[in-house]
């Protein structure tokens, strides 16, 4: 189809204090005149006229209703160009478009291209795209409904920024990229099985979001991909997922319940951190790692299994789980990171299994209702802080595999009230007993640690013991 109109000689008229920036303007087959710039040998969709108004420069365009872009153009020459893009400010301020159909050959939507257009309800993007430019839809307030068949590379800022009512999009291509990032309107998303990936942050933000079907098609969600979605209550998890990245839902707060697929080998960092409403998760045993804050914070979260498969917690993987209660660390774990239970205050029980060398440093400090523990004989080492501040400790069974206690590991546990140190023990850190305010009498097995040398660290390792009156050396 040929769309004859004028080519005009100066890009630029002034006329009525307007500025004609276009090149060409044509009718499309439905009659309406659209203004195209020539770039090249293509053309690009651009405004009628712009203007300023106190300093600042303002665009003018005529269209209104539905508009559909013609894949190409031939002027009165009988030249013909391809259009290839909508160019920046193009629709800016068509308070009366409703609709509008992008052909194929289009690759790139300008910066505020449909900003403001208060009435549009329609836009269909073509796997085309490659480029969304800054605000590109910004404050289109009709716009509820988004289908993204599209390559996206090059993505702006803000693009549906003000879009009250987007609230339901959809995907039908293999990567999902940050489109509608910080979009809180959007209540629903859909995916076909031509989706594999979500990328990095891609629905961060989306806080009016509640729920989340995967297909099974889906092998990687990468970072903060829906950060702070703080309605999210449902995520289903494809069973072919092989990457869940860090902080991928963190911040989730109305999230319930997680079942992660036996696909995944590892928990990266953070990725459930701040789900203060979780309740339950599910770990299967392909599991082998479990990150750095993994499922720190998650404050309502009460049981725990953690499955032999896993060798590694991470530094803080569970920090401030305020609501767990009982714990049993399989003999899998043989490397364990500082703070990884640091702050579980509802913690009454811990039974660690045989496989740890060393209690890591803060493991378990101000787990204040912690009454029980039980160390294995593997362990060689109680780190610094490692029961700081569990004052509802009230006995310890330190077994004769410990050779280290260092700094601090038992301070502030003020419920013990008898100890006996093994002759394993070789070394005692500063202030590693000091504040347990209930112990009465201690024993010390090995010769090496002498009485009269226990003697000169009261000051440091039982500081602030003030009911300890009896130190016995048993050889």
């Amino acid at each position: 189809m040929k769309h004859y109109c004028f080519l005009f000689t100066l890009i630029a008229l002034s006329w009525s204090n307007n500025l004609f920036a276009y090149d060409i303007a044509a009718k499309n087959d439905d009659g309406v005149i659209i203004y195209y710039d020539i770039v090249t040998d293509v053309l690009k969709v651009t405004y009628e006229s712009s203007f300023y108004q106190n300093g600042v420069q303002l665009y003018k365009s005529s269209y209104t209703g539905n508009i559909v872009i013609p894949e190409e153009v031939t002027d009165k020459y009988n030249n013909t160009r391809k259009v290839v893009a909508i160019g920046e400010h193009a629709f800016h301020d068509c308070r009366s478009l409703s609709s509008v159909t992008i052909p194929n050959t289009v690759k790139s939507i300008g910066k505020m291209a449909f900003y403001n257009c208060a009435s549009l309800t329609s836009v269909t993007i073509p796997n085309s795209i490659t480029s969304i430019g800054n605000y590109a839809f910004g404050y289109c307030d009709s716009l509820k409904s988004f289908e993204v068949l599209c390559n996206l590379k090059n993505i702006g800022d803000n693009i549906f920024k003000g879009c009250t009512n987007l609230n339901e999009v959809s995907f039908d291509c293999e990567e999902i990229n940050p489109l509608f990032s910080g979009t809180p309107s959007i209540t629903t998303v859909n995916m076909t099985d031509k989706v594999i990936s979500i990328s990095y942050a891609a629905f961060s933000g989306c806080r009016g979001l509640t729920s989340v079907t995967f297909p099974n098609s889906v092998i990687s969600i990468g970072g903060y991909a829906f950060y702070k979605c703080e309605k999210l209550t449902s995520v289903i998890f494809s069973n072919s997922l092989t990457e869940l990245s860090f902080s991928a839902f963190e911040g989730c707060t109305s999230l319930v319940s997680v079942m992660i697929p036996n696909s995944i080998t590892s928990i990266s960092e953070r990725v459930f951190s701040g789900c203060s409403n979780l309740l339950s998760v599910t770990i299967p045993n392909s599991v082998t790692y479990i990150g750095t804050n993994a499922f720190s914070g998650c404050s309502s979260l009460k049981t725990l299994d953690i499955p032999n498969s896993v060798s590694w917690i991470n530094e803080s993987a569970f920090e401030d789980c305020i609501s767990l209660t009982s714990l049993i660390i399989p003999s899998s774990v043989t490397k364990w990171g500082p703070y990884s239970f640091k702050g579980c205050s509802s913690l009454t029980s811990v039974n660690i299994l045989n496989g740890i060398s060393a209690i890591s440093n803060s493991a378990f400090e101000n787990c204040s209702s912690l009454v029980s523990v039980v160390i294995p004989n593997s362990v060689t080492t109680i780190g610094t802080n490692a029961f700081s501040g569990c004052s509802s400790l009230k006995t310890l069974d330190i077994p004769n595999s410990v050779k280290d206690i260092r700094n601090s590991a038992f301070q502030g546990c003020n419920s013990i009230t008898s100890l006996v140190i093994p002759n394993s023990v070789d070394y005692i850190g500063g202030n590693a007993f000091a504040n347990c305010r209930s112990l009465q009498s201690v024993k010390i097995t090995n010769s090496n640690l002498s009485t009269s040398s226990i003697y000169d660290k009261i000051q440091t390792v039982f500081e602030g013991c003030t009911n300890l009156n009896e130190v016995t050396s048993v050889h």
